[in-house]
C-alpha cells in the first residue's frame, strides 16, 4: 500500500508517501449467459454477472488507522482507514433526530445519554461506502428485423454520506441554497422524524460535521442502456440496392432507482458528496446506419 506517513520535519516535509503497509482483497464472481429463445423469427438471450468482494487492512505500518476523506475540514474526517477492518468506514457523530418539544438536533453522547451539543455527540465506525455486492445484468429480444436490448447495472448494501450543506438550519447557512427537503423541519410541539427547526443566531448547527443525520443506503438500480432498433428486411434492400439499413434509438443512464437523497446515488469509492454530485448524464440517440 502506498500511505502518506509522517516524516521528520527535519527532511523539510511534513510526510511522504511510503511502500508500507497490507492490505487484502477477496472476492468471488460470477456469470451467467443463455439464449432462451432461437429459431427463424424469435431470438432471446439473457445474462447477468454478481461481485462478491471484501477488503481487510491488515498493517498500516503502526498507524493504527488514517483518515480518508475530506482534507478541507480538519474537524471532522468522514471516513476512515482502520487496521483489522475493511478499507474504508465511515467513523461519525451519532445523531438521534429531533428534540419534539422544542425542534433542536439531538446526538448520542458516549455514555449514550442525549444532547443538543454537537461537540459532545460520540463518535462510532457506522457503516462502510464499500457495497456488498455489486453486478448488472442484460436482455437481448429480437423478432424477424425489430430488435430490443437492455443493460441494467446495481449495487447493493453500501453506505454513503450525503451532501449536509444543502440541507441547512443554523445561523451560518440560512441565506445559502437548500434542497427542499430542508422544508420538512419542526414547526410545533410534537412533530417528530423532521429536520431540526432553523434557527438565526444559533450557535450550535446540527448540520455541520459529519453524523449519522447524513447517512443513507446507497443501494440502486440502473437503467443503463436501452436500445430498440429495427433493419429493414433483405427484399426491400434489394429494390434500394443497398447492403443493409438500420433504425435505431438508445437511452444511456435513462432512469436510476434509489432512495439516495441527492440527485445520483454515486458518490465515488469514498462515498462522501463533497461539495455536491451532478446527476449522471442522460443521453438519448437516434440514427440510421446504411451499409452500401
Amino acid at each position: 500500500m502506498l500511505l502518506n506517513k509522517s516524516v521528520p520535519f527535519t527532511t523539510g516535509f511534513g510526510s511522504n508517501f511510503m511502500n508500507t503497509g497490507s492490505l487484502r482483497n477477496r472476492g468471488l464472481e460470477f456469470m451467467v449467459d443463455a439464449t432462451l429463445v432461437r429459431n427463424s423469427d424469435w431470438f432471446w438471450s439473457v445474462g447477468g454477472n454478481l461481485a462478491f468482494n471484501r477488503t481487510k487492512v491488515l498493517d498500516l505500518a503502526g498507524s493504527g488507522f488514517l483518515t480518508a476523506a475530506d482534507p478541507r475540514n480538519d474537524e471532522d474526517m468522514a471516513v476512515r482507514i482502520v487496521e483489522g477492518m475493511n478499507l474504508y468506514n465511515f467513523y461519525i457523530r451519532d445523531y438521534a433526530g429531533v428534540n419534539p418539544s422544542n425542534g433542536y438536533g439531538l446526538f448520542w453522547t458516549e455514555d449514550h445519554k442525549l444532547t443538543s451539543d454537537r461537540t459532545k455527540a460520540r463518535y462510532y465506525y457506522a457503516g462502510s461506502p464499500e457495497p456488498k455486492f455489486t453486478g448488472g445484468f442484460n436482455t437481448n429480444v429480437s423478432w424477424k428485423g425489430l430488435s430490443l436490448s437492455a443493460y441494467f447495472d446495481f449495487t447493493y448494501g453500501n453506505k454513503v454520506m450525503t451532501n449536509n450543506w444543502f440541507i441547512t438550519d443554523g445561523a451560518d447557512a440560512l441565506n445559502k441554497n437548500s434542497q427542499n427537503t430542508a422544508l420538512n423541519y419542526w414547526k410545533k410541539p410534537g412533530d417528530t422524524g423532521v429536520n431540526p427547526v432553523p434557527m438565526a443566531g444559533a450557535s450550535n448547527v446540527w448540520y455541520a460535521g459529519y453524523s449519522t443525520r447524513f447517512l443513507e443506503d446507497g443501494s440502486y438500480l440502473r437503467i443503463k442502456d436501452v436500445t430498440l432498433s429495427y433493419a429493414l428486411p433483405q427484399n426491400i434492400l434489394d429494390v434500394i440496392r443497398m447492403q443493409g439499413v438500420k433504425l435505431y434509438v438508445s437511452a444511456l443512464n435513462a432512469y436510476t432507482f434509489h432512495h439516495v437523497n441527492a440527485l445520483d446515488p454515486e458518490f465515488g469509492p469514498l462515498g462522501c458528496a463533497y461539495g455536491g454530485n451532478h446527476t449522471m448524464v442522460k443521453t438519448f440517440v437516434g440514427g440510421i446506419e446504411v451499409t452500401f
